[in-house]
């Protein structure tokens, strides 16, 4: 796959968060939410903040198809609403609609006034990879000017830990394709042949985004990702906290 990479946000820049200390009532330090209206941005869980934050950080805006990524979604939100059927207490209908995995999604549309196609992507272990898959095919065979990509994921609440090792720590990840403006980049996909992932894919590809080499290889799951970039081009990498 070949296309160009015109900016990128992440949050946290830094891989130091703790997964026990991550909480859906944790508010992402700093993060930029004053273009949502006050009365919206009170109902976001930590998850949201995050995703929300690193798209309008990257420059992601009303006019563009997204491509919003998930490997767990909002859990925490999940882990409330199953706790409220074993007590039998009455669900919230509010709380239902914003546990859904396109959730994020329909925020964003509704916050930005974006009538532009999204797609919501779970894929184990290569979510991020499948949704800039997705996100590289929708550019060139609608031929659009640019799209945006917005990783989210949380460490899993702790009654889901014994079952999965992914992520260890908060990350927000947010990517603006293009077909030739920015860096140009070729991403190739082939089977891991039994190596396995020393860190989650979008902790490995921020330290790429993040560094000055040339080339990346990432394992995720049973596939092996590899990055080229093809010229040292300036792109936008920040932090969405001050």
């Amino acid at each position: 796959m070949d296309f160009c990479l015109s900016s990128w946000a992440v949050w946290p820049i830094e891989d130091h968060m703790d997964s026990a200390q991550s909480t859906s009532d944790s508010i992402p330090p700093s993060a930029d939410l004053s273009w949502i209206p006050a009365m919206q941005r009170r109902r976001l869980s930590a998850f949201s903040k995050a995703a929300l934050g690193v798209a309008h950080q990257c420059g992601i805006n009303s006019d563009m198809e997204t491509v919003f990524a998930s490997r767990h979604g909002d859990l925490q939100r999940t882990v409330g609403l199953l706790t409220d059927v074993i007590h039998k207490t009455e669900l919230s209908p509010t709380q239902f609609g914003l546990s859904v995995h396109n959730a994020t999604a329909g925020l964003f549309g509704m916050i930005l006034g974006n009538k532009k196609a999204s797609a919501s992507i779970s894929a184990g272990e290569c979510t991020l990879h499948y949704a800039i898959t997705e996100a590289v095919a929708r550019l060139h065979a609608k031929r659009l000017k640019s799209i945006g990509i917005i990783y989210t994921d949380f460490p899993v609440p702790e009654i889901y830990r014994p079952f999965t090792h992914e992520p260890r720590s908060e990350i927000a990840l947010a990517l603006t394709l293009t077909p030739e403006q920015g860096m140009p980049v070729s991403l190739l996909e082939s089977n891991a042949k039994g190596a396995s992932a020393s860190e989650c894919e979008a902790s490995a590809l921020r330290r790429f985004l993040e560094s000055a080499e040339q080339q990346c290889e990432i394992v995720a799951g049973t596939r092996h990702w590899t990055w080229i970039r093809h010229a040292t081009v300036t792109t936008t990498g920040a932090d969405v906290r001050k």
